[in-house]
């Protein structure tokens, strides 16, 4: 029996880790910047205070000035984005960008990058090396200047300046390799200039063995190799127990990860050749090499898809504007509904777009619409087809190089030149007019999608305002009895809570703010909707009927087979603004968000896509002093974060104020006996256990709760993983959890 709920509690772990870090992006709903980093300034805050409530000072002398590398070990986040699989990937990436900057300014044609069983990192490429002389600024040779400070690199000289080193380049602000080196347990670097080989060696953040020669050498490149802070740094899933070696380690890297990032770069860079061997997979060895560059990246995302006109599959794109290089790659697909537009700044994936992006669906649309006329498709007195009709089916890939790019943060996720959006349109609007011209059966293909596009939304709509019109009233009637509705109609401004129970209902239902927040509980949990059979009324499961009844999703009762056809949905206009999942914070929360995560991805995708569904976080603890007010008590999300060491007397879990007040706790050697009288600390087992303005303050205010917003990045990714730890292949999950086991920490279970 033991061993049984141990695999259902780690299969639901494992979904949970998928939806929540590797398939889906959280971000803060109050808070611009990253999680971590939201995190850390909420504790840093929470310790300030809870040092006032019990007694201690709080003056000058407590605040402190870091220098150099330290600031970047004390707020990792700031600089990579958080400490867990995107911030430790994103250390390599910063390095391999450097060498992509030195095959961009023709210096570099071949990068080799090693993973080791260690969790180190080899990455090498036959560029010019960095410098070694003496830099004048620091009387330091220019390579350990670069290692060692922040803001120090070849790439603040002008750009248009004839003495520039690099005309175009990803690393802009200085950080990349003096991040890496003040994260990593040690950090080697080998140069290869100037007819000699040059070492230096560094650990976290510091020399440890000074720039010397090496050898002699006829060729030049450089090496880095180094190994994250696991231990201090990069510490999940990690254990160092006695200095012995961590499993943990060796699995650490994602190949799969890094072989989307280097195809992405071979695409972008045809002439560059890119090897990576895997040494913890017997030197497993893929080489990445594009003859065709763009061609070959459009022809791989659409390899499972059939092009509107196979004559001319590929519209190509390769002009200079202003400085500025444009390259695209563009296609439309006749079995896709969907817009696939990928970009890149200075060979920087920016998931998030900018101006380029802007300026190319600008010039689409514009371009498009001014060929049919051109072809007498559009009559004098038709509207013009909008950007959502046209971009529909799309697949294209935006790149472009210019000098001075400015990035938001130095994550660089979005490009916000103003200029790139200008020579983007002009590029794209002159190329795209002249094949048009020139291909006029590929026009007449595209018109005719677009058309059935137009022609299939305009039903739709006219559909939905009919059964709107016709019906309101009884749609307003239908609503389920459960829902608690909030008074405000502006669906942009309200909130749907989706909570698990009546007891954790009714201390939401007092918490909330009722002009724009309503409740829904669902009694118990929900279909998993993996195993649900073709022969399955889905309309018949009430709890489902209630839900998607609530968000403003329609299901035909009519029809058992479920097919793509059978939600009728209003994802673009929900009845609220926020879907949010309200669930304890134990194995059997966890397990019902990820249901509800399936059944949403499942039956209206959508609501991720519009950045809708988001998962609120209640706290694990309070913490207040039983001789104080409730302004001396305080909320923490982890046990790490507690001001005090908790050991149990007995087998027996406890959490309750009293319990913890008769002394049944021990709070450990870090606190005096004076102190431990005064000090409570509760552990909320579930919902149902806040009171309803510890509710408010914690969980549902905006201006104070945490949300993480759930969105998916790869579909078909989310898709196979969801069928895999959800449905019905038993066999197949089992052995994935097997075989994935030792990058899983027990200790996360609730049991």
């Amino acid at each position: 029996m033991q061993l049984y709920m141990i695999h259902n509690c780690a299969r639901t772990a494992w979904i949970t880790y998928f939806f929540c870090t590797f398939t889906l992006s959280q971000q803060f709903k109050h808070n611009r910047y990253n999680k971590h980093h939201s995190l850390l300034h909420f504790y840093s805050n929470y310790n300030r205070l809870a040092a006032d409530s019990f007694g201690n000072s709080y003056g000058s002398e407590d605040i402190l000035v870091l220098q150099g590398l330290d600031a970047v070990r004390k707020r990792p986040g700031m600089y990579i984005g958080d400490t867990g699989t995107y911030g430790l990937h994103h250390l390599l990436f910063e390095v391999i960008d450097n060498s992509i900057d030195e095959h961009m300014a023709g210096a570099c044609t071949k990068i080799n990058i090693t993973l080791f069983p260690n969790g180190s990192i080899e990455v090498e490429d036959n560029g010019r090396g960095i410098p070694v002389d003496i830099c004048s600024q620091t009387n330091k040779s220019a390579l350990e200047t670069v290692l060692t400070m922040l803001h120090s690199g070849g790439k603040f000289v002008d750009s248009d300046n004839i003495s520039s080193p690099y005309k175009f380049s990803s690393g802009l602000h200085g950080v990349g390799l003096s991040v890496v080196n003040a994260l990593c347990e040690f950090l080697e670097v080998t140069v290869k200039r100037n007819g000699k080989s040059y070492i230096i060696k560094l650990s976290r953040g510091n020399v440890v063995s000074d720039l010397k020669i090496d050898r002699k050498c006829k060729n030049t490149g450089t090496k880095i190799v180094f190994k994250p802070d696991y231990r201090d740094i990069f510490v999940k899933n990690h254990e160092h127990i006695d200095g012995k070696f961590c499993p943990s380690c060796a699995s650490a890297y994602d190949a799969d990860i890094i072989v989307k990032r280097l195809r992405e770069l071979s695409f972008l860079n045809p002439k560059l050749q890119i090897n990576l061997i895997d040494n913890r997979n017997d030197g497993e060895k893929v080489t990445f090499h594009s003859k065709n560059g763009l061609k070959d990246f459009l022809q791989y995302l659409m390899k499972d898809n059939v092009p509107i006109h196979k004559q001319a599959s590929y519209i190509g794109i390769n002009e200079t504007i202003g400085g500025i290089q444009v390259n695209a790659a563009i296609g439309w697909a006749q079995d896709s509904y969907s817009t696939n537009i990928l970009s890149f700044a200075n060979n920087i994936n920016t998931l998030e777009g900018g101006s380029h992006i802007d300026g190319f669906k600008t010039a689409v649309t514009k371009c498009v619409n001014a060929s049919f006329k051109r072809a007498g498709y559009l009559k004098d007195k038709l509207p013009l087809y909008s950007g959502e009709h046209i971009r529909e089916g799309i697949y294209a890939i935006v790149s472009v190089k210019l000098m001075n790019a400015e990035f938001q943060g130095q994550t660089k996720t979005k490009l916000g030149n103003a200029e790139a959006r200008s020579a983007v349109e002009k590029a794209v609007m002159t190329e795209l007019s002249r094949i048009f011209d020139k291909q006029s059966s590929l026009l007449n293909a595209l018109f005719k999608k677009v058309h059935a596009t137009k022609q299939a939304n305009d039903a739709a709509k006219l559909t939905k305002d009919m059964i709107r019109d016709k019906h309101s009233s009884l749609i307003a009637s239908a609503l389920p009895t459960k829902l608690s509705d909030c008074t405000m109609n502006d669906c942009e401004k309200t909130e749907l809570f989706i909570v698990e129970g009546e007891s954790a209902a009714g201390n939401a239902k007092q918490a909330r703010n009722r002009n724009f927040q309503a409740i829904l509980p669902l009694r118990g949990k929900i279909m998993n909707i993996e195993k649900v059979s073709k022969d399955t009324r889905l309309i018949e499961n009430v709890e489902i009927k209630n839900l998607l009844t609530a968000i403003g999703i329609q299901c035909d009762p009519n029809k058992s087979e479920i097919t793509d056809d059978e939600v009728t949905s209003k994802q673009n206009h929900p009845r609220y603004g926020k879907i949010i999942l309200l669930t304890d914070a134990d194995v059997d929360g966890t397990h019902l968000r990820v249901l509800l995560l399936g059944l949403i991805f499942r039956l209206c995708p959508s609501l991720y896509t519009n950045g809708r569904v988001y998962a609120a976080c209640p706290p694990l603890y309070r913490v207040s002093n039983a001789k104080g007010s409730k302004s001396n008590e305080y909320y923490l999300w982890d046990e790490s974060q507690l001001p005090v060491k908790l050991t149990p007397k007995s087998s027996i879990k406890m959490s309750t104020e009293e319990e913890l007040s008769e002394g049944k706790y021990d709070y450990g050697e870090s606190t005096s006996r004076s102190n431990n009288k005064n000090v409570i600390i509760q552990r909320f087992k579930g919902l149902g256990e806040m009171m309803a303005h510890q509710l408010w303050s914690t969980t549902m205010n905006p201006d104070t709760r945490i949300l993480n917003k759930i969105t998916v990045s790869d579909a078909k990714q989310a898709s196979d993983m969801l069928e895999l730890l959800m449905g019905n292949d038993i066999q197949a999950r089992k052995n994935y959890i097997f075989d994935h086991a030792e990058t899983f920490n027990i200790g996360d279970l609730d049991m």
